[in-house]
């Protein structure tokens, strides 16, 4: 049994049961050759990051029993513990996903300036526009064909009579 275990990243533990198998900025993955699931803390270094610019933390383990967020955290010297709850045997999908507040912010920008160009290439296209006047042209020459047709042609059209046929 483990008692007061914790995995750190960045200190290797030789035959350890529970380990990183990868790390990047935003994604931990944790293996665990355990034959149970177990609860340990986790200390995960930010690296570069600052403890102010994470934002949030997710843990979702390898069959998705075990779920857990935090939006607060202990952080320190840009290393955050945490208490993972539920890290099941796994090769290596017990994942912690970090989102820092620069990211979102660019994600957010990255959304908004996209929406921007879409308009602004809309609207500077000058073939759009042309495609766009010659619809409304079109719909415009269907109405006044329409209008024009019952104006002279259907109730207001005079029939003749058989006598008056006669005379064509």
């Amino acid at each position: 049994m483990l008692n007061n275990f914790n995995l750190t990243q960045g200190t290797t533990r030789y035959n350890s049961p529970i380990a990183f198998s990868s790390t990047t900025a935003t994604l931990k993955k944790i293996t665990s050759s355990l034959t149970s699931t177990i609860n340990s803390k986790v200390l995960v270094n930010l690296g570069s990051n600052p403890c102010s610019r994470l934002f949030t933390i997710k843990y979702t383990s390898e069959t998705g029993a075990f779920t857990d967020s935090w939006d607060t955290f202990s952080c320190n010297a840009s290393i955050v513990t945490l208490d993972v709850v539920g890290i099941e045997t796994a090769a290596s999908s017990n994942e912690l996903a970090l989102a820092f507040k620069a990211q979102i912010d660019r994600d957010l920008t990255s959304t908004r300036d996209s929406l921007a160009k879409g308009v602004a290439g809309f609207f500077g296209n000058t073939k759009a526009w042309f495609a766009l006047l010659a619809i409304v042209v079109i719909i415009l020459i269907i109405g006044i064909i329409i209008v024009t047709m019952k104006v002279f042609g259907g109730e207001n059209r005079t029939t003749l009579s058989s006598s008056d046929q006669g005379l064509l």
